[in-house]
């Protein structure tokens, strides 16, 4: 399911890119009707994969094997554990089923969507080589939109990032250089934001907000959350200064 979305994410990032480079207006149609079907492929796969890694966070956290682990635990919140975890497996059984009965139907679609951008011709020239630079100036503008980090926009921030991240792996070694921060912090958000999730799946779950599992998970919540901010802060400082110097250095060819 990961490797599903991320390489969705990558084909739209690649569509972004395509779209920069010089073509003909027609071709916007193909990309978009691309652009369309890769999204709801992802989407449709996105509660599969989050349901997986929130059954993977909840066994390392209360269900894990380790004795000594597991023994520190009351056993009412191991208990409260179990039934969470039924309760997310079968979310995660009915989410599965409706993803494998639509997937015959979208791989046709996928094929003839991409069939159609592909039979128009772009001009891929420009496409690599400004990759990192597209990247850059993406993330900036994701930085005008959102100057203050909260726990309400965090999560946009980290899928704004992703989609420059993607864009930048596009080019070689300075294409790495931008990327690498912006994996870094895409990361970090996205283990909060995991927590986040699981803080409303256990309330659904067991029905209450007095549980001690949900005094537990909503601490490892609140912890990622510290990390999360302080390395988005961080990185972003420094992808700045990359993109500063990116803009001084466009400026200072078009001077001379």
């Amino acid at each position: 399911m990961h490797h599903l979305r991320t390489g969705a994410r990558r084909c739209e990032a690649a569509l972004d890119l395509l779209l920069q480079a010089k073509h003909h207006p027609s071709h916007d149609h193909a990309a978009a009707t691309l652009r369309k079907l890769l999204r709801k492929i992802r989407r449709a796969a996105g509660p599969v994969r989050d349901l997986d890694v929130h059954r993977g966070l909840l066994k390392d956290l209360v269900l894990g094997e380790q004795r000594k682990a597991a023994a520190s635990q009351s056993l009412e919140v191991r208990r409260d554990a179990r039934k969470l975890d039924l309760w997310l497996r079968g979310r995660r059984r009915k989410s599965a089923v409706r993803l494998t009965e639509d997937a015959a139907k979208w791989r046709k679609q996928l094929d003839k969507a991409i069939g159609g951008v592909e039979s128009k011709t772009y001009d891929h020239s420009s496409m690599a080589g400004g990759a990192a630079d597209a990247a850059l100036d993406a993330f900036a503008e994701l930085t005008r939109r959102l100057p203050r980090l909260t726990p309400e926009n965090l999560h946009d921030f980290r899928k704004g990032a992703k989609k420059a991240r993607y864009m930048a792996e596009m080019e070689g070694a300075r294409g790495r250089k931008v990327a690498a921060p912006l994996n870094q912090m895409q990361d970090e958000i996205g283990i909060w934001h995991d927590w986040v999730v699981l803080s409303e799946e256990v309330r659904a779950a067991l029905k209450t907000d007095s549980s001690g599992l949900v005094a537990i998970i909503d601490a490892e919540r609140d912890r990622h959350y510290t990390v999360a901010y302080r390395t988005a802060m961080k990185l972003r400082a420094k992808l700045l200064v990359q993109w500063r110097a990116k803009k001084a250095k466009v400026s200072g060819h078009r001077a001379v």
